[in-house]
């Protein structure tokens, strides 16, 4: 099939900085229920879960580098963990935020609010949104909605470096992951009978969200020792995967008020855990993986989060200028997509190099290193053919979120 690249084995169990092959696939899949749930089909696909997803592949990606360079390096630099994460996100937000806002103000006379700007550069969107719950705070613009994951996810990680650096016993880690999770669960079930708007406080608020990031990580965790890594194991494939689809599916079919405000959350966390685990690791999903391998789709997954930034901004502009809902819908696609790429190559592709020199792997970096010439030519063997095939880019030079729509 003219496209799809060489499928990738497996990555190994223990946390490295190989390839992790299907992430960019499942990004795509986060993006595109974030983009079509905003463009007004979210009775069909709810957005949130989208988030979600993103939530969780960013715990399970940034924890297992972290690992993979605590392994290596036998510590990890939080300088240059933070400087990659400013370099990823910082570049594609500020230029969105600057373009847009200017836009609105000058072009389609919608005022700005300042303090919405400003809590989107410091990441605090999210706490901005909850506090206009409380307080008589001046409402930003709808189209800046998604930032609030941005700010869930920086949050987490303002913390969780620190807890890798001075926290080194895998038993405690496991359990302060674990506290997060019931902790979580605990806020939201408070927050359920003591504030105004559960639904709302408990979709934004960071505290009541950070166990789907959580989830992510344990996962990365679980396959650093023996026994639970033997457990993970045998929770692979097709069998687990339609396990872990379906309770995802259950957590969106069932409608109870306070289940959705509560234990949702719980229940795709711990069925993202689980996909993952069968999907990523499975030697059996290789029709799934093949398909997420395909290069567009890998190339639209690396793109997940300017697609993210941008999608509301381009169905805004598309709304005022097209009345037809399906011309409407197909034109805001197709224009997110151009513009979503004119800015991962004016960003992400050009800031690569330099966040090479604070630590950041590159796949093509992680082949080289594997690809020993003298061995190849004396056993008669050419260059693995994945080091020509495999599109270039980097998982965590991605670092992402979420998503969600980010990450």
């Amino acid at each position: 099939m003219k496209g799809v690249v060489e499928l990738p084995p497996p990555p190994t169990d223990l946390a490295s900085y190989g390839y992790v092959r299907g992430l960019d696939g499942l990004r795509l899949a986060a993006v595109t229920i974030v983009v079509l749930a905003h463009y007004r089909l979210s009775a069909a696909l709810p957005g949130g879960f989208g988030v979600t997803i993103f939530f969780a592949i960013s715990g399970f990606l940034i924890s297992r580098l972290l690992l993979a360079e605590e392994r290596r390096h036998g510590k990890i630099s939080l300088r240059n963990f933070f400087i990659r994460r400013f370099l990823r996100l910082m570049p594609p937000l500020v230029i969105m935020l600057f373009i847009t806002a200017s836009l609105y103000a000058f072009a389609f006379g919608r005022p700005v609010n300042v303090l919405e700007i400003l809590s989107a550069i410091f990441y605090v969107s999210n706490l901005y949104t909850v506090a206009q719950m409380f307080w008589p705070l001046k409402p930003g613009l709808h189209e800046y909605g998604p930032l609030w994951s941005l700010a869930v996810e920086e949050h987490f990680y303002l913390i969780f470096p620190f807890l890798l650096f001075f926290v080194r016993r895998w038993g405690s880690r496991v359990k302060i992951l674990a506290g997060v999770i019931i902790g979580s669960l605990a806020l939201r079930i408070l927050a359920s009978y003591s504030v105004a708007d559960p639904e709302s406080f408990n979709y934004y608020f960071t505290l009541t969200r950070l166990d789907a990031i959580a989830w992510g990580c344990l996962l990365s965790f679980g396959l650093e020792n023996e026994e639970t890594r033997r457990v993970l194991a045998n929770a692979r494939g097709w069998r687990s995967f339609l396990f872990a689809s379906a309770i995802l599916l259950g957590g969106i079919a069932y409608r109870s008020i306070f289940f959705q405000d509560t234990f949702r959350y719980t229940v795709h966390g711990f069925g993202m855990l689980l996909l993952l685990n069968a999907f990523i690791f499975g030697s059996s999903m290789s029709v799934l993986t093949r398909i997420a391998e395909w290069r567009p789709i890998q190339l639209g997954g690396r793109m997940s989060y300017e697609i993210y930034l941008w999608h509301q901004h381009v169905w805004f502009v598309i709304s005022l200028l097209v009345e037809r809902y399906a011309f409407r819908l197909g034109l805001s696609l197709v224009l997110t997509l151009l513009v979503s790429y004119g800015l991962y190559r004016l960003t992400t592709m050009a800031t690569k190099r330099i966040a090479r020199q604070f630590g950041s792997k590159s796949v093509e970096d992680e082949r080289q290193k594997a690809y020993q010439p003298e061995r190849h030519r004396e056993a008669g063997l050419h260059p693995p053919r994945s080091m020509q095939t495999v599109a270039n880019g980097s998982q965590d030079e991605l670092e992402l979120k979420a998503p969600n729509p980010s990450g």
